[in-house]
């Protein structure tokens, strides 16, 4: 696409895919072992839970769904308009607030079950990864994924195995590899934030998203 920055591109995936393993285990800890971007997570549990008769628990699995899909919604409705900053700024929003509810409710890191704050909650965080998912998919022709691991894991495997194997590989395979071990250290760091210092962690990604949506060229 002309104008565009491709080390820049890089460097903004793999800052975004350390963001989203922090959230997602941020997300996963303090809402019931709620998954805010792997959505097939959040499926199988929520089957098991209707399967199980357990309404309570299928409920929040239930709303995860059309939550991360109005994300991605936004955010392709944002990219197409070629407005490429603005998810990113949206989510840091929803980062914020995400932070601001669990601090003034009082939380220390635990698990929220309560309704208020936990549904809204749920809202901001999901929204946010929905948001991100839609906020940059493609570098170098290749299709990235920073908000989980099952597309970029398969696109590394797919590009090593043809790579081995003599045929034409195209994938960037060192910047696929980057992204999943950004993702592993972003869900180290959020887990072990999350302890110390319990929804406060959370300005450590909310400043990595103000700096790559800064970052991000207007695609023209």
């Amino acid at each position: 696409m002309p104008g565009r920055n491709v080390p820049r591109e890089k460097q903004v995936a793999v800052a975004l895919a350390g963001t989203a393993g922090f959230l997602d285990v941020v997300g996963y800890l303090t809402l019931a072992h709620l998954f805010t971007a792997h959505m097939t997570g959040n499926t199988s549990k929520l089957g098991v839970a209707l399967g199980h008769g357990e309404l309570g628990k299928a409920l929040p699995l239930a709303l995860a769904l059309p939550l991360f899909a109005a994300g991605v919604a936004a955010g392709t409705l944002l990219v197409d308009a070629r407005r490429a900053r603005t998810p990113l700024y949206l989510e840091a929003a929803l980062v914020a607030a995400f932070m601001a509810v669990g601090v003034a409710a009082g939380r220390h890191g635990d698990t929220v079950s309560s309704p208020y704050p936990y549904y809204v909650l749920e809202t901001f965080a999901t929204l946010a990864l929905g948001l991100q998912t839609a906020s940059l998919t493609d570098v170098e022709g290749t299709t990235v994924r920073t908000s989980y691991v099952s597309g970029v894991l398969t696109n590394l495997t797919q590009g090593l195995v043809r790579r081995t194997s003599g045929a034409c590989g195209g994938k960037p395979l060192a910047l696929l590899a980057t992204i999943l071990g950004a993702y592993v250290v972003g869900a180290v760091g959020g887990a072990l934030t999350l302890r110390a210092i319990s929804f406060w962690c959370l300005a450590a990604p909310l400043a990595v998203l103000l700096v790559a949506a800064a970052g991000r060229r207007r695609e023209e």
